[in-house]
């Protein structure tokens, strides 16, 4: 059964309007990322909070991150210490970043329990605490994993 992948015209509306405010494109600088980041970051928290996005949203979204995904990795803030292992790369972060544990666990989206085991070398994160702190901190996914 073949399926169509072509976007309706209620989702183009939709994204052509989230368009007007920040048309996806790879930043040409802090700024500019910055609004970027602001974009993808009100549609993830409503998406977060419950509500479901649309198909123009969830396109715009996944637009928007790719493009600040082609900036981080043209602009690696904070290249992978590949002889490292996570929970050092991670106090590290947490040091330079000033964040303690509890606020790691929020940006990662996971428990101070679970943050805890991460950080202590008992498990690893989960692809989509990756993806959650690679954009809030600007780094590469590869230096959470």
């Amino acid at each position: 059964m073949a399926t169509s992948t072509a976007a309706t015209p209620k989702a183009l509306k939709a994204y052509l309007r989230l368009a007007e405010t920040w048309p996806p494109h790879v930043p040409q600088d802090e700024d500019d990322y910055q609004a970027g980041a602001e974009a993808a970051h009100a549609l993830s928290a409503r998406a977060e909070a419950g509500r479901e996005l649309g198909e123009g949203e969830t396109m715009y979204l996944e637009a928007v991150l790719a493009m600040l995904e082609a900036y981080d990795a043209e602009h690696d803030a904070m290249p992978v210490a590949a002889d490292l292992p996570l929970p050092e790369r991670l106090r590290g972060l947490m040091e330079v970043s000033e964040v303690n544990q509890s606020q790691l666990a929020e940006i990662a989206g996971i428990s101070r329990g679970n943050i805890s085991d991460v950080i202590a070398g008992r498990r690893g994160l989960s692809k989509e605490s990756v993806k959650r702190l690679s954009r809030h901190f600007r780094v590469n996914t590869e230096f959470f994993l």
